[in-house]
């Protein structure tokens, strides 16, 4: 280890891990390398292994990681459902991203989460609006908007106008990814939500 320490103060050294050899033993097809993003580029993309890092879909990871994290710290009273359905129209169905179901008080607690970053705290009036749908489907009286942050978490709630007999709001949690000393990714966020809202 020293060594290693050493060679840092002389030289700048570039770490190579393993993690592309271990995606390549997906043994990913050409539908694979294209994704959504490349879906229509008019060259074969198979083999080009510098499209792997472009091919995660941060919002489904993002909703995901938040997900495991409630999963694994809410108390027992609750139920946890990802991409719950309901029906909306005809043949269509909304699903938020995450339901928290209380089964003592049968009270739901909607979470849909944002991998992006919105401006003065003011999420986008389809953001709302989708909010505002769940909140009715699932006699909801709070929903959360979930976007990750990097300088600390807080979180808010605003009030619908209309609705419901008794008022409901969609909350604005902005959680941060990281833990304090910045070099570690946050594994408290489940807990984090837990004592914000539980």
């Amino acid at each position: 280890m020293s060594n290693i320490q050493q060679a840092i103060k002389e030289r700048i050294l570039v770490l190579d891990g393993a993690m592309g050899t271990m995606l390549q033993r997906n043994n990913f097809s050409e539908e694979d390398f294209r994704g959504q993003r490349f879906k229509d580029f008019p060259h074969p993309l198979k083999g080009n292994n510098d499209l792997l890092a472009l091919l995660f879909d941060m919002d489904r990871l993002w909703e995901e990681y938040i997900y495991r994290s409630l999963a694994n710290s809410i108390p027992k009273e609750f139920d946890i459902s990802p991409q719950k359905p309901a029906k909306f129209w005809e043949n269509r169905t909304i699903r938020p991203d995450i339901v928290l179901h209380n089964k003592q008080s049968k009270q739901n607690l909607i979470f849909d989460t944002k991998w992006k970053l919105i401006k003065d705290n003011k999420p986008s009036d389809e953001d709302l609006r989708q909010m505002f749908a769940y909140n009715v489907y699932w006699d909801a009286q709070k929903s959360y908007l979930v976007y990750p942050a990097s300088t600390g978490s807080n979180i808010f709630l605003g009030k619908f106008h209309k609705g419901q007999i008794n008022s409901h709001g969609c909350g604005l949690m902005f959680l941060d990814i990281f833990e304090k000393d910045r070099k570690r990714i946050n594994r408290n966020l489940g807990n984090m939500i837990h004592k914000y809202l539980l």
